[in-house]
C-alpha cells in the first residue's frame, strides 16, 4: 500500500529502486525473518548482513518488528542491500551504529523510542549516537513514536501544598483507565533538570482506592539523574492512576511522563500531545517520520497517537518542529 500511496512505484517505473545503497533495520526483535524470506516478502538476496547484538544468539529472537520495518523497506527500495541488527540497550545500539559506519551503511532505519536519556530536547546518550551517525555520512531516519496519548508535560502544580501534584483541580491521579491481569505498566518520569540538579521528585501507582500499589522514590541529591521509572504487573483488574511527589524539589522544574502498557495503550486521563517525540527522534541531526494511515494518505490528519512536536529544547535557542515528514501506516506486512 505505501508502495503506490507515495508515489514510489514511479521510482520503481523510472529505474530507481535503491540499488547501490546499504540500509541497517537497527531494531529490538527480527522474529519471523525465516518465514518472511520463505514467503518472499522479504528475500533472502535483499539481506547482506544480519547480527545480533545482545548475546542471546539468535537475531530471530524477540518481537517481528524489525522484520516488518524491514518489509516495508524493500518494498520502497527493493534492490537496497539490508544489514538486519538486533540491539537490547544504549551499548548495544552504539555498536550497531559503529558497525554501520564501518560497513558503508548509507541510511538507519530505527523505527525505536528511548525513555530517560534526557528531557527529549536533542541531548543525551541515545541522540549523540544517531548524532554522530549523520557526521559519519548516514542518513538516520526514525519513527517519531505512537505516544502523543500517553504523554504528559507540566508545571508542577501544588495549590494545597501537600507536595502531590494536581493534574487538575484537587486531583493528584493521571487515570489510565481499567486494566486488567496479565499485562504490565510501564511509566518513565524525567524532570528538567539535566544532566543531574538536587531537584527530587517521585513517582506511584495507584489503584481506584487511591492506595500506593507501586513506586519509584529514588534519592536525586545532584548526582543522578533527573529520572524514575516504574514497572508493575497488574494481578488484579482495576482502574490505575499515577501520582507524582516533591520530595526536595525547591526549583520545581517542568515534568515530563510517559506511560507504556504490554497490551495496548489507553489514554491518559490528561494527556498532553506536544512535545511526546522520545529520543532520538528529537534531535536536529534525524529525520523524524510521523505516521497517517494509507487510507486517509490524501487527506489525514496524522494518527491520534503519533507523537508529535516541538521539542524540549532547553539547551538550544528555540523548539524544531517534529516530524519532518510523514509516512503511510497500517500496511501489511506478513508478520
Amino acid at each position: 500500500e505505501g508502495v503506490s500511496k507515495t508515489g514510489a512505484a514511479d521510482f520503481h517505473d523510472a529505474g530507481i529502486s535503491g540499488e547501490g545503497t546499504k540500509v541497517a533495520i537497527i531494531d529490538v526483535g527480527f522474529d519471523h525473518l525465516t518465514e518472511a524470506k520463505e514467503s518472499g516478502d522479504l528475500p533472502a538476496e535483499a539481506i547482506a548482513f544480519t547480527k545480533d547484538y545482545t548475546g542471546s544468539g539468535n537475531v530471530e529472537s524477540g518481537i517481528n518488528h524489525g522484520t516488518d520495518v524491514a518489509e516495508i523497506v524493500h518494498d520502497i527500495a527493493p534492490k537496497a542491500e539490508l544489514y538486519l541488527m538486533k540491539i537490547g540497550d544504549s551499548l548495544d545500539l552504539q555498536n550497531a551504529k559503529d558497525d554501520a559506519i564501518s560497513k558503508g551503511v548509507d541510511v538507519i532505519n530505527h523505527s525505536v523510542g528511548w525513555f530517560n536519556f534526557s528531557f527529549y530536547d536533542g541531548t543525551g546518550l541515545i541522540s549523540n549516537i544517531a548524532a554522530d551517525a549523520r557526521d559519519n555520512g548516514i542518513l538516520w531516519i526514525n519513527a517519531a513514536g505512537n505516544a502523543a496519548h500517553v504523554h504528559w508535560q507540566g508545571d508542577f502544580a501544588d495549590p494545597d501544598e501537600d507536595s502531590w501534584h494536581e493534574f487538575s483541580g484537587d486531583d493528584r491521579g493521571n487515570g489510565l483507565g481499567t486494566i486488567g491481569p496479565g499485562n504490565t505498566i510501564n511509566i518513565y518520569l524525567t524532570w528538567d533538570a539535566w544532566p543531574s540538579d538536587a531537584q527530587d521528585y517521585d513517582l506511584y501507582l495507584l489503584n481506584s482506592e487511591d492506595e500506593i500499589v507501586a513506586r519509584s522514590d529514588n534519592y536525586q541529591t545532584g548526582n543522578q539523574s533527573p529520572t524514575e521509572f516504574l514497572h508493575y504487573t497488574v494481578s488484579t483488574t482495576d482502574q490505575y492512576s499515577f501520582a507524582i511527589s516533591n520530595r526536595n524539589a525547591p526549583a520545581t522544574p517542568d515534568l515530563e511522563a510517559f506511560v507504556s502498557l504490554r497490551i495496548g495503550a489507553p489514554a491518559m486521563e490528561y494527556y498532553v500531545e506536544d512535545s511526546s517525540i522520545m529520543d532520538p527522534a528529537n534531535d536536529e541531526k534525524v529525520i523524524t517520520v510521523g505516521a497517517v494511515n494509507y487510507s486517509n494518505w490524501t487527506s489525514g490528519p496524522q494518527e491520534y497517537f503519533s507523537s508529535q512536536g516541538p521539542t524540549n529544547d532547553s539547551k538550544h535557542s528555540a523548539a524544531r518542529t517534529k516530524p519532518d515528514i510523514v509516512a503511510p501506516d497500517g500496511v501489511s506486512t506478513s508478520g
